[in-house]
């Protein structure tokens, strides 16, 4: 293969590559997920699954969160093209596999009266949908436990059957179910429930100090050091959205006592029908119902670094780490804006091809018409050597 040729090569390999990234960096146009949406945590992308309430279409995004970012300006790539999963709502997610980079989504209705799988996983290395095969027929009241293979749970001493409550895994293999409905009326948050998923056994845990109020459709997540679980949001018994400062409460597992936590920043409204999850040393709350897109953003951010106060903030800051297990952390929670740390706009991005492929294509030019300049050198010089060999 010729110089020239190798370069072409080169510069169409390149090429591609830019267009890869421009074309996954496109404007999206304005969306609102609200609630029934899902959120997963997977290899440092945070993806965002359900149906758009604006244009009624099933969008597929993520949010790239490996680098520092604000909330006001949020980078999402959309993935939509490559989703197999129908128009539905009431699904959930989680991450996992065998390298943990596989979105496993169970469940959920039909929003068009279609047909939705029970199960489907997402490959996060490639970005294809697949709908696994699945051993048995799973019956009423089962656990998910592998890829593969459905398993009957005990129904002894279970809690009674309830909806839109929170639940979350323990570092001791506990998953502890807080609040709920059945629709006739919310569950107490003066006693809560755990599965042990070793033993197979349910449990009933009274709780104590300063007890919430009742609510379903809020969320709950494991606090960094694994002692305490953190609930946020909700809707009271009359289905009105929580006050804020009736929002968020944190229960110690070792005690079962909830209090309210010491919290600084600019405290947002409540919301219900969000997800959250612990994302570095944040809490980070996607979408749901109970704010306007004009006033607030989608995602929000609670710093839980230092478990002596917690922080709203609008910026995620992956440069000021901190010791997330410590009780007494005393981290600074101020937030610059680095000039370079969030994606380039589109803008950018298409002057940098742009210029990249003018430059690229000067350099071709001139490789071409050196290689041309050679070899009118060289013709030049065939008569002089056919002459030598005539005498």
């Amino acid at each position: 293969m010729s110089l020239s040729s190798k370069l072409i090569y080169v510069i169409f390999v390149i090429l591609l590559q830019l267009f890869i990234e421009v074309n996954s960096q496109k404007a999206i146009e304005p969306f609102f997920f609200g609630d029934y949406h899902t959120a997963t945590f997977i290899s440092n992308k945070l993806y965002i699954l359900g149906n758009d309430a604006i244009s009624g279409n099933e969008l597929f995004l993520y949010l790239d969160v490996s680098i520092s970012f604000d909330t006001h300006e949020l980078n999402w790539n959309d993935l939509s093209k490559n989703n197999i999963v129908p128009p539905h709502i009431g699904s959930v997610s989680v991450g996992g596999g065998t390298n943990n980079n596989t979105l496993f989504l169970y469940g959920g209705s039909s929003l068009n009266n279609g047909t939705v799988a029970r199960v489907y996983t997402f490959d996060t290395q490639n970005n294809s949908w697949s709908i696994p095969q699945i051993i048995g027929i799973p019956p009423a009241g089962t656990l998910f436990i592998t890829p593969t293979i459905w398993k009957q749970v005990s129904s002894i001493n279970a809690p009674s059957p309830r909806i839109f409550c929170s639940s979350v895994l323990l570092p001791n293999k506990n998953i502890i179910y807080i609040g709920g409905t059945n629709l006739s009326a919310q569950f107490s948050l003066n006693e809560v429930y755990l599965y042990d998923t070793i033993n197979d056994i349910w449990t009933t845990q009274i709780t104590y100090g300063s007890i919430p109020s009742a609510r379903d459709s809020h969320t709950s997540i494991l606090g960094l050091d694994g002692q305490r679980v953190i609930i946020f949001g909700g809707i009271d018994n009359l289905s009105q959205s929580l006050s804020p400062e009736n929002s968020l409460y944190v229960l110690d597992i070792n005690n079962f006592n909830w209090y309210i936590p010491k919290v600084s920043g600019k405290i947002p409204s409540s919301r219900d029908g969000h997800k959250a999850l612990l994302i570095d040393k944040y809490m980070v709350v996607t979408f749901g119902t109970g704010y306007t897109q004009a006033n607030v953003s989608d995602i929000l951010l609670l710093d839980i670094s230092n478990n002596n106060e917690y922080v709203w903030t609008t910026f995620f800051d992956l440069n000021n780490k901190s010791d997330t297990t410590s009780s007494n952390n005393t981290t600074s929670h101020s937030n610059p804006k680095p000039l370079d740390s969030k994606s380039l706009p589109l803008s950018v991005i298409i002057g940098i091809v742009v210029g990249f492929i003018i430059v690229l294509s000067a350099l071709t030019i001139c490789l071409f018409k050196m290689k041309k300049l050679k070899m009118r050198g060289r013709t030049k010089n065939i008569p002089h050597v056919i002459e030598e060999l005539i005498n």
